[in-house]
């Protein structure tokens, strides 16, 4: 889509989509369908009306100048959907916690998602880095124990190749 030509059109979209994600208009007190009280949500992080928010009730006004979202659009967006982690890639850990200290042991990420890798690792219980399983290309990882007997260890977890990794789940074992 040429950019130029469909300036106002790519305004409206992007407006729009502000609306559906929650976000009401940045000068809304001045629209003239404003009903006190009703309408989107209200940020009490935002604290200044910004004339180059694509939340702006007048949005043509930016026409060809706008260059993207301003710092308002942000901070609500931020607000709203705050990125803490990727809770939606937490996983745990399924197998046996009590294993043999040689040996082939498997373990399964109970969130195998299709086309991404994992990273696995056994640290001691202090831990310490033991093993370094990377990019492993299953949610299963089949491992060989060499632990000592009688220690406990833990067996993390992840989902890398996202936006950001995903949280390490911990699995306590305890080698026989």
């Amino acid at each position: 889509m040429d950019r130029q030509e469909h300036s106002q059109d790519l305004l409206t979209i992007a407006h729009e989509i502000g609306h559906i994600l929650g976000l009401r208009r940045s000068n809304w007190e001045v629209d003239p369908n404003y009903v006190p009280g009703a309408g989107a949500n209200y940020f009490p992080v935002i604290t200044t009306e910004e004339p180059s928010s694509i939340m702006r009730y007048d949005i043509g006004v930016l026409g060809w100048s706008w260059t993207g979202f301003s710092a308002n659009d942000t901070v609500a967006a931020n607000y709203l959907y705050p990125v803490e982690s990727v809770a939606a890639y937490d996983n745990a850990i399924l197998g046996p916690t009590v294993v043999p200290a040689v040996g082939n042991l498997t373990h399964d990420c109970a969130a195998p998602y299709s086309g991404l890798v994992y990273d696995w690792r056994l640290l001691d219980i202090n831990d310490n880095l033991l093993h370094d399983f990377s990019d492993v290309p299953t949610a299963t990882l089949e491992w060989g124990g060499g632990m000592t007997p009688g220690q406990q260890y833990k067996l993390q977890c992840r989902l890398v190749g996202l936006e950001s990794p995903g949280t390490w789940s911990n699995l306590i074992l305890t080698a026989q």
